[in-house]
């Protein structure tokens, strides 16, 4: 881990910035960045690159996870939004308006630094245009999933990183741009906790976290624990997601907003566990040849 210098100015929090081609990951300053993106690299494959997985510490719990996805939406190299992701583009027939993801309203941030996700202002007839990406894989079973966040200050629209297989099975953050300084963890379809931050998240990105285990979920703000949740947790293999939307409903994202809503996302990481058998042989196998040759760091603390 390489900890906060003095000579790179900005607050000393960190962020997961590298993957190898292997997956691993290395921990730099924010401010450091772009600076550090290709050092890292070299750590990467001096010290290992996390063949046998990825160890998570969830409040008094340890697991470890054989999968990983990092995306840096601040590497200005990076193609578009990546291949981990797909925009979404459908209706929903909503009330008391009608809604549609469309993927022009995910899209990098100018100069490539950062992703946006946007929910329009409303035009005042049809749809209110909202955007979401979802994550490729839909085959994610138990994990942790993390993003550094920075919410909207136009009122009248919720904006969330979730789980989601159906509306049963089901792990929400949200935030309700309304009222942004509270924060909704929930375990759909019934068990949900409401809970102030303490701070203003449309001022500046925080990270933000679930750690889904088959007994519990637990929620983290900028590393600290806020709430566990044991009932309603999904057994079922499903997918990521991150979006911005709007339906009017003045119980909960109420609007339609009068400006434009906006997301704003430095980066996602997920350490998790998949369905897929041979995706799971492979990671074995690497693990056993990784082993065998005696190469360090094979588990990564993350």
């Amino acid at each position: 881990m390489m900890h906060h210098h003095e000579t790179c100015l900005g607050p000393p929090r960190f962020v997961i910035l590298c993957q190898h081609k292997h997956r691993a990951t290395i921990m730099v300053p924010k401010a450091c960045a772009y600076a550090m993106f290709c050092l890292c690299f070299l750590l990467v494959a001096v010290h290992g690159a996390c063949e046998c997985g990825f160890q998570v510490r969830s409040n008094d719990h340890v697991a470890v996870y054989t999968h990983s996805i990092i995306t840096n939406f601040t590497d200005p190299s990076m193609s578009d939004i990546g291949p981990d992701w797909v925009r979404s583009n459908y209706p929903i027939k909503d009330k008391p308006y009608s809604q549609q993801y469309v993927p022009a309203n995910v899209y990098r941030a100018i100069g490539g630094l950062g992703l946006n996700i946007r929910v329009q202002r409303y035009a005042g007839s049809g749809p209110v245009i909202g955007g979401e990406m979802q994550s490729s894989r839909t085959d994610i079973l138990y994990g942790s999933f993390r993003a550094s966040l920075q919410i909207s200050n136009v009122s009248g629209a919720c904006q969330s990183i979730f789980f989601d297989k159906t509306d049963s099975q089901e792990v929400d953050i949200e935030f309700l741009t309304a009222t942004p300084h509270t924060v909704h963890f929930t375990n759909q379809p019934h068990y949900t906790n409401a809970t102030a931050l303490g701070f203003d998240p449309t001022s500046a990105f925080h990270q933000y976290r679930f750690d889904w285990a088959p007994a519990q979920t637990t929620f983290y703000v900028d590393d600290i624990l806020r709430t566990t949740l044991a009932k309603d947790v999904p057994n079922t293999p499903g997918e990521i997601l991150l979006n911005s939307w709007s339906n009017g409903d003045p119980e909960w994202s109420g609007g339609p907003p009068a400006q434009d809503a906006v997301l704003r996302v430095e980066w996602v990481q997920m350490f998790f566990n998949t369905t897929n058998s041979s995706d799971n042989i492979s990671r074995q196998k690497a693990c056993t040849k990784a082993t065998h040759e005696g190469q360090p760091n094979l588990t990564c603390k993350v």
